[in-house]
């Protein structure tokens, strides 16, 4: 059911058409992925896209904490983040924000992605139990 509100929350590029955002509901940092995608005017459906490992600290729109499987989604940038020299297979270390509409029954995600650092090409990602 996460995985799904959070793809239904991707499918929009309400970032760029919201008014100021508020303080945000949750901030994880040190997450870790791979890069899978880019955006690419050639593509509009393209996003900058990471394969992230768990997030076992993550909290759902009613305050428990519930954790996040290691997927691929989506991350919006932050106003003046930019993945200039990222690539398709680097590994990143990165930070993102989460806000709730709590108006929505359930409540609905919002993210964006606020720093990133890339980590050496040989760091081991953990993904579905792997080393």
């Amino acid at each position: 059911m996460l995985c799904a509100l959070f793809a239904l929350a991707g499918c929009s590029d309400r970032a760029s058409k919201q008014p100021p955002l508020s303080a945000p509901d949750q901030v994880y940092r040190g997450v870790r992925g791979l890069v899978t995608d880019l955006p690419d005017p050639s593509r509009p459906a393209s996003n900058f896209t990471i394969h992230h490992e768990r997030i076992d600290d993550f909290v759902n729109g009613v305050g428990e904490v519930v954790g996040m499987a290691e997927m691929q989604m989506p991350f919006p940038l932050a106003e003046g983040v930019s993945i200039e020299g990222l690539g398709i297979g680097d590994k990143v270390s990165f930070t993102f924000e989460v806000r709730w509409d709590r108006s929505r029954t359930p409540p609905l995600p919002s993210w964006q992605l606020t720093e990133w650092t890339r980590l050496p090409p040989d760091t081991k990602l953990h993904f579905d139990g792997s080393n």
